[in-house]
């Protein structure tokens, strides 16, 4: 399978590259811009995926308003696919599509639920989902938009419980977007998948179709600093 990598020198590209075991084509800056739609067109032709990881990411993106060049190279990549003959996309979404923080374990979050997200940068990631579904229901184009979580060789150890529940171990993330990949889905398919690993406290639902199952731990230091912090927090109370 030969896949085309936006973003492939990024920190999640750089866990694909060394884990994924397909013939793949980093696409990056400075040398590739995903927002130039011809140079991307040239780019995908003869590739089966295109997997999806460029952003336009600022120091507080979390806070400032949608960078149209997001908005730009989702919309290329899609319109890509399409004229190219690239029949299966795998998107780079991201767990602040839907706040994650006014989750628990009790109430889960379904990736089929109506989003909340928690800011513009989450906001601009639906736009990418609901981008995407436009494609696989009126051209036929195998969607999977991933939600990532904080995708890190270990968690965070200083962090809440909420930030904790979302840590993506390396080996996760690969084998996810691998299943993606694989997939025997009809012309069409859509979905929408949470990745995160099996954290301490879950608050996503990790239901998928392609038969993905997060296999990772978090270490045991990390299992206790976040049932300390959750002590603190009912203490506090």
């Amino acid at each position: 399978m030969r896949v085309l990598l936006t973003g492939g020198e990024g920190s999640i590209g750089s866990v694909l590259r060394d884990r994924l075991p397909f013939d793949l084509t980093s696409f990056d800056l400075p040398g590739r811009d995903a927002r130039d739609h011809e140079q991307l067109l040239a780019a995908a032709q003869g590739h089966d995926a295109i997997v999806h990881l460029a952003w336009d990411v600022t120091e507080n993106h979390l806070a400032n308003a949608v960078e149209p060049d997001n908005v730009l190279m989702t919309d290329n990549v899609y319109r890509v696919a399409r004229e190219a003959g690239v029949p299966r996309v795998v998107m780079a979404s991201s767990v602040h599509a839907d706040a994650y923080h006014a989750a628990s374990p009790s109430r889960r979050l379904d990736p089929f639920a109506l989003p909340t997200p928690d800011g513009p940068y989450g906001a601009s990631k639906v736009f990418l989902e609901a981008l995407g579904r436009h494609y696989a229901v009126h051209h036929g184009l195998r969607v999977f938009c991933v939600r990532f979580g904080a995708v890190l060789e270990v968690p965070w150890r200083n962090h809440g419980a909420a930030e904790q529940s979302v840590w993506l171990g390396f080996d996760d993330c690969a084998s996810l977007v691998q299943a993606c990949l694989e997939a025997d889905v009809a012309k069409g398919h859509y979905e929408i998948v949470n990745a995160v690993s099996r954290n301490v406290e879950p608050r996503h639902s990790t239901r998928n179709t392609v038969g993905w199952t997060p296999k990772q731990k978090p270490p045991t230091i990390v299992k206790r600093a976040v049932r300390s912090a959750r002590r603190r927090l009912s203490r506090n109370a």
